[in-house]
């Protein structure tokens, strides 16, 4: 008898369950809404240190059928450099090639693709991105999602053309991940090079971001991860933290008709004079209702402690599918795109009327670099 197994016929290639969706991007399950993900038209991006045992958990026990990656995350810890664009250990002693390995042991895990395990790029470094692709070329697999983690200056640095260049001709699917020691996109002009990347790049994607998943994917992009906490929504370069104990604050909230995230805290208190918007999403409709109150909405100031944490995670994710499931809702992409500007622009509006109702409590919100781009304002 043999020990190999029967050959199988040749399933759908991986990738293409990731067509078209916007997932969740996690790092601590323990807030995470996992159970109202959508396993037909979304997934789910485990990253962190319990990132498999995570899967583990979700898989058997809530039996989610949606696509779900491991993203490893070295370009947390990590600089890529030309000698070591990939961060491993040592290969096994049967096994001499340790990127190869660490790849085959993120698919025993489960993950539907394996994504490479690359350090942080840079901005500019072109010969360690230019090494990670040559690497993996080198394997000649089609399981492997390149992880690109580039720092948000490659976006408005002359090195641009370079980046475009060097992700075009990588063979794999790439999974594109911003880093920036605040909002990668706050820069002038970065807004508007990321999409030119996903108008120009094949097979690709971005993952740990914001609302720029919906701009990314009606500019060209195959799919997206949107982060459920402020530190699942991009990268920092690596290097030493601020010590001290981290201070309980409010949960970060995705306002609606704002297309942007407020700290509950600070939402409440510019608002504290105001009528408070209220929201009517698959989260806090049926919440006002099991309360017995006005089914109108829940009003949008009242997520301002720790303890409401996981009801903004539900909200937020709530939200944001809403949105997508909105805006892809079209016959063609030229009306997906002229759709999403309508509601950037009614986003800059909202900011203008919130401002103007704020007044009398002395504070405003400042509209986003970002969200003038994508509102054509910039």
């Amino acid at each position: 008898m043999t020990l190999l197994p029967a050959r199988s016929p040749v399933p759908e290639h991986p990738y293409h369950r990731l067509d078209g969706r916007v997932m969740l991007q996690v790092k601590r399950a323990e807030d995470a809404p996992l159970a109202d993900v959508s396993p037909l038209d979304s997934g789910i991006v485990f990253c962190g240190s319990k990132a498999a045992e995570d899967l583990r958990a979700l898989t058997s026990g809530h039996g989610f059928s949606g696509p779900v990656l491991i993203d490893p995350a070295a370009y947390e810890r990590y600089v890529a450099t030309p000698e070591r664009p990939f961060i491993v250990g040592q290969a096994s002693l049967f096994n001499d090639d340790e990127l190869a390995e660490e790849l085959d042991r993120l698919l025993k895990q489960k993950s539907l693709m394996a994504m490479t395990p690359t350090g942080y790029l840079r901005a500019g470094d072109t010969r360690s991105l230019s090494a990670a692709v040559h690497r993996v070329t080198g394997l000649n697999r089609s399981d492997v999602l390149l992880t690109v983690p580039i720092d948000a200056g490659w976006l408005t640095g002359t090195a641009f053309p370079d980046l475009v260049s060097l992700l075009r001709r990588a063979p794999v699917p790439k999974a594109v991940i911003l880093g920036a020691s605040w909002d990668p996109l706050d820069r002038a002009g970065a807004a508007g090079r990321l999409r030119e990347l996903f108008e120009s790049v094949p097979e690709c994607g971005l993952l740990r971001t914001d609302l720029a998943a919906l701009d990314a994917m009606v500019h060209g992009a195959d799919f997206a991860a949107i982060g459920d906490s402020p530190s699942a929504r991009h990268a920092r370069p690596p290097g030493p933290r601020g010590g001290g104990a981290r201070a309980r604050s409010s949960p970060a909230l995705l306002i609606p008709r704002m297309l942007t995230y407020r700290r509950g805290e600070e939402f409440a208190t510019v608002l504290a004079e105001a009528d408070p918007p209220r929201c009517p999403c698959d989260f806090c409709a049926p919440w006002m209702r099991r309360r017995g109150l006005r089914d109108d909405g829940r009003p949008l100031t009242s997520f301002t402690t720790e303890l409401e944490k996981a009801e903004a995670h539900a909200h937020n994710l709530a939200v944001w599918s809403a949105l997508w499931s909105w805006v892809q809702n079209v016959d063609s992409r030229s009306q997906g795109l002229s759709k999403w500007k309508r509601i950037c622009d009614r986003a800059v509006k909202e900011h203008r009327l919130l401002n103007e109702l704020a007044r009398s409590a002395g504070g405003g919100f400042e509209i986003p670099q970002a969200l003038k781009t994508w509102a054509g304002l910039v």
